[in-house]
């Protein structure tokens, strides 16, 4: 999903994922496939 994202040009942005969530992504190394913002605002303030 993330690949055909970003040939579209578009991106996936997740915010307020709790620390377990935040772990696995970690260990299974999907952090570095998206965005994480703590906020729901800082995940729109990135937007603009």
């Amino acid at each position: 999903m993330v690949r055909e994202l970003e040939k579209q040009g578009r991106k996936l942005k997740l915010c307020c994922i709790t620390p377990p969530v935040k772990k696995v992504f970690d260990v299974v190394e999907l952090l570095d496939l998206f965005e994480v913002y703590e906020t729901e605002s800082s995940a729109l303030d990135s937007l603009a």
